[in-house]
């Protein structure tokens, strides 16, 4: 076999380290590019870590009437033990609802089969379910519960007469769920008046005791922009930006200054700054150009609001910015704007849309609004089926198939219409 050597010219695109690190930023959220960056100062003299210690909007804002703070509530475990000490309690008992309430799980259900528990603390099981009736009469209503039945049934029992819809869920739960009415109303010779006023007793019930609680931290979410509409246009706003909290540590810079052999030492984690500087300065310019670009293409949903969202896909504003669609991606991921209708992430506003015949294009959005409208104002005695509400559509111009209609009614967490329907 001979051996030859020949050139061989290609184009080939090398990631700098820059590159690198301004892509890496664009998926980051305003909050999440404050960490990176603190976290980067611990080991970086030259970033000064005093000017990103400004007050975040996640943290207590000063008032005139003091300072805000926000608190946590306690958690559901800590809510359960806190009652049991005020319990009048044998150190057996006590025992066994410390191990219940360790068993039960972030719904406020209980996981583990007594059975199991009484033979680990070899106790009788007589004893375990005692202990199971002091965790069930402790607040939230329902913790504690082995199943939605059980959980429904503890909280009918604190709700004073109520005793036919304790009955129903104790005796017909399977039939009353699966709105079985009739044969209900037949065995038990009531009216389907009478279930319907025991379903909307139960339908008040929290199926998830620890949910009412409130436990856990608050959680907040920064826009990276407000929108305003001034004299029927819509205006952005942007926030106070990272960059102009990033400052370079003036005690470093004269040392590198002043002292030609710290330079060597320094000098990377003087380039590391300036890449960071211009990393966060692309990502601004990036995410400035994009909003402006979706607030253009979506006028009428932030003037006439989110009915009026139009068909936009990530191509459309890939063209306009001059970038990749897969750029625009990166950088809509977990972004959120401040619209005159509240709250909305980034990608909320691409959809794709829905040719119809002699009309123009729809979005799946504008469709569950429609979907939504119809449902709100049907006749709750005699709710419309899925055919229905293809037909309602067809009427306001909108052609969809059954198939779709029932793929954005359950999308939108509305039942189907045997399950709407309310008897009066």
């Amino acid at each position: 076999m001979q051996m030859t050597m020949f050139l061989n010219q290609q184009q080939q695109l090398h990631m700098t380290a820059s590159l690198k690190q301004a892509i890496e930023l664009l998926y980051f959220t305003q909050t999440e590019l404050e960490e990176h960056l603190l976290s980067l100062a611990v080991d970086n003299p030259f970033i000064d870590l005093e000017s990103l210690h400004g007050q975040r909007w996640s943290e207590p804002i000063a008032t005139s009437l003091g300072e805000a703070t926000i608190q946590q509530s306690p958690s559901l475990y800590d809510q359960l033990i806190r009652q049991i000490s005020d319990l009048n309690l044998n150190e057996d008992e006590r025992i066994v609802l410390d191990h219940l309430v360790f068993c039960i799980d972030a719904n406020g259900y209980l996981t583990e089969s007594l059975s199991t528990i009484a033979d680990e603390f070899q106790v009788p099981l007589e004893h375990v379910t005692h202990c199971l009736c002091l965790l069930q009469s402790l607040e939230p209503a329902g913790v504690g519960a082995r199943s939605l039945q059980e959980c429904l049934l503890i909280q009918l029992h604190y709700i004073h007469r109520q005793e036919f819809a304790y009955f129903l869920v104790n005796y017909y739960f399977e039939e009353f769920t699966q709105r079985k009415w009739n044969i209900i109303s037949r065995s038990l010779h009531v009216s389907l008046i009478d279930i319907q006023s025991a379903y909307d007793v139960i339908l008040s019930l929290q199926p998830r005791p620890s949910f009412s609680t409130n436990a856990g931290p608050t959680e907040y979410t920064r826009p990276e922009a407000t929108v305003c509409i001034e004299n029927g246009t819509p205006v952005i706003y942007t926030h106070e930006t990272i960059l102009s909290k990033l400052k370079v540590n003036d005690d470093y810079l004269q040392l590198m200054l002043k002292h030609p052999e710290s330079r060597e030492f320094l000098k990377p984690f003087k380039n590391q700054l300036s890449w960071l500087q211009n990393s966060i300065l692309y990502r601004e310019k990036t995410i400035h150009a994009i909003l402006h670009r979706i607030v253009e293409l979506q006028k009428d949903f932030f003037c006439k609001g989110p009915q009026h969202l139009q068909p936009m896909i990530l191509k459309d504003i890939a063209e306009q910015c001059h970038l990749h669609e897969s750029t625009i991606s990166r950088t809509t991921s977990n972004k959120y704007i401040q619209t005159p209708y509240g709250l909305y992430a980034l990608k909320y506003f691409f959809s794709s849309g829905i040719d119809q015949k002699d009309n123009p294009m729809i979005t799946s959005h504008q469709i569950k609004f429609k979907i939504e409208q119809i449902i709100h104002e049907e006749n709750k005695g005699f709710p419309f089926s899925d055919e229905q509400l293809v037909n309602e559509l067809n009427k306001e111009g909108v052609t969809v198939s059954r198939r779709t209609i029932a793929k954005y009614r359950k999308s939108l967490g509305i039942p189907a219409s045997t399950m709407r329907k309310v008897y009066v």
